[in-house]
């Protein structure tokens, strides 16, 4: 009898510790996402083929002042400025628009793989996708591709942003 007894509560220690254990997880590592993260970087290359001639063109962020905070109701609200500069395939400097203004409150969400990250742009029209290709707790690095396709034109957009906490 005593045998038995012994065994179980072993067994009900063991499982106790289990389900303890599950539920003692933070926030952050139930959902790593949410949160403040501030944007250092993005930088994104453009391809345009206009039936005759191809041109890429590689836009990057700098003096970057913009924040993401992912909120609990899956709201996103962005906000800051950043430069944006503009060059051709030969690295020369085509446009430069100083001080964009990125404000913009969403909808998202993450998947459960934590690989994709979901955004419904406030009023509904416009949705994207950014999969993620690096996930720690202090970095976020995602990927954006957007393909255009108009007959003779035809545009790919492919944005790397990071963003760190």
């Amino acid at each position: 009898m005593l045998k038995k007894v012994t065994t179980a509560f072993f067994i009900m220690l063991t499982l106790s510790l289990f389900s303890c254990t599950e539920n003692d997880k933070t926030e952050e590592e139930l959902d790593p996402i949410k949160g403040t993260w501030q944007l250092t970087a993005l930088n994104g290359t453009s391809t345009t083929d206009w039936g005759y001639t191809v041109e890429t063109t590689k836009t990057k962020a700098v003096n970057i002042d913009v924040t993401y905070q992912f909120l609990d109701n899956n709201i996103l609200v962005v906000e800051g400025t950043a430069d944006s500069e503009q060059y051709d395939a030969d690295g020369n400097l085509i446009l430069a628009a100083r001080g964009v203004q990125h404000n913009r409150t969403d909808y998202w969400e993450v998947n459960e793989d934590l690989d994709e990250l979901y955004f419904a742009i406030e009023g509904g029209f416009f949705e994207e996708y950014w999969e993620i290709t690096s996930l720690t707790p202090n970095k976020i690095v995602a990927k954006h591709v957007m393909e255009n396709d108009f007959g003779e034109l035809s545009t790919e957009h492919i944005v790397i942003m990071e963003l760190e906490r």
